[in-house]
C-alpha cells in the first residue's frame, strides 16, 4: 500500500505595526510607500510614494529599496541594496517602525488564545459574584421568614396576668439656636467666552495640531522656527533660502531622506 505524505502549507508572513496590527504579506511583490497604488500604506512624510519592496526568494523574504530617494533601516543598520529577512527584524522607513514576522498566523493565533483565555476568566469572575450575591440574598430571605418562639399558652385552671407597662414621659425638647452666616450674593454675571474664529459660520471641527503631533519624537532646536512647505519648493530650496544645509535641515527635522512635499512643516533657522 502507497503511503502520501502531505505537503505542509508555507506560512504567510505578516509585518507588525506599532499600533500592534499584524499586516499579511500577501503577495510575492509587497510594495510599502505613500502612495496608493501599494500593497501597505502609511501616513509619514518621511516615506516616498514607492519607497521599498518585499519579495519571497524561495524559502525566504527580501527587502530591497524601490526609489532613489529613499533610505530606510533594517535592525538600525542603513540598507544597501537587497537585504534578506529574519524573523524579527525591524525595518523603519521615515518615522515608522514596523517588525517582521515570518509566520503571522502564529502569531495572530496566539493574541486570539490570549484574548479568550482573559474573556473566559471575566466570565468566570463574574459568574462567581453572581453566585455569591445570590447565595447573601437567600440566606437573607430564610432569615426574615424564620418563625419566632410560640408564646407560652395558659392552661384553663391558671391565669396569666401580664402587667401592664407604666408610661414613659416623653424626654424634654432641647432648642438649639444655630446663628446663620450672611448670604453671600452670588454674581450673576458671567464672563463672555470670546468665540473660536469660524469660516462661512461654521463651528471648527479640530482643535489647532499641537508642534509635538507635528513633531513627534523631534523637539525644536534652538534658533529655529516652524514653516510650510510651499508647493514646487525642495529640500534644496529651502536651505538656500534660510542659509542652511541640505544635511543641517535633515538633522533638524529627524528626516531619513531628501523628499518633502506641499505643506509639510519643516524647523528652518530664524532670521
Amino acid at each position: 500500500m502507497q503511503a502520501y505524505s502531505r505537503r505542509p502549507l508555507t506560512p504567510i508572513p505578516a509585518l507588525q505595526l506599532p499600533s500592534g496590527h499584524l499586516q499579511p504579506v500577501n503577495a510575492n511583490n509587497f510594495v510599502i510607500g505613500s502612495g496608493a497604488g501599494c500593497n501597505l500604506r502609511l501616513k509619514d512624510r518621511g516615506v516616498a510614494e514607492r519607497h521599498l519592496i518585499l519579495q519571497r526568494a524561495g524559502e525566504y523574504w527580501q527587502a530591497a529599496l524601490i526609489s532613489l530617494e529613499a533610505s530606510a533601516q533594517v535592525n538600525k543598520a542603513p540598507m544597501n541594496g537587497i537585504v534578506r529577512l529574519r524573523n524579527g527584524d525591524t525595518i523603519k522607513l521615515g518615522r515608522t517602525r514596523m517588525r517582521f514576522v515570518e509566520d503571522g498566523a502564529a502569531v495572530g493565533m496566539t493574541g486570539l488564545l490570549w484574548s479568550r483565555m482573559w474573556m473566559f476568566a471575566l466570565i468566570l469572575v463574574a459568574a462567581l459574584v453572581i453566585m455569591a450575591l445570590a447565595l447573601a440574598a437567600n440566606n437573607q430571605r430564610q432569615a426574615s421568614v424564620m418563625p419566632m418562639p410560640s408564646e407560652t399558652l395558659a392552661t384553663p385552671m391558671e391565669s396569666t396576668v401580664v402587667p401592664t407597662p407604666e408610661p414613659t414621659p416623653p424626654p424634654p425638647v432641647i432648642s438649639i439656636i444655630v446663628p446663620t452666616a450672611p448670604a453671600v450674593p452670588i454674581p450673576t454675571d458671567t464672563p463672555e467666552v470670546e468665540a473660536w474664529p469660524t469660516v462661512s459660520g461654521l463651528l471648527p471641527t479640530a482643535l489647532p495640531e499641537t508642534e509635538e503631533e507635528i513633531f513627534p519624537g523631534c523637539p525644536r532646536p534652538n534658533g529655529f522656527q516652524i514653516i510650510t512647505v510651499a508647493e514646487g519648493e525642495s529640500l534644496e530650496d529651502l536651505a538656500q533660502r534660510y542659509g542652511s544645509s541640505v544635511t543641517r535641515l535633515r538633522r533638524a527635522n529627524c528626516l531619513d531622506s531628501n523628499l518633502v512635499k506641499s505643506g509639510d512643516r519643516l524647523y528652518v533657522p530664524e532670521g
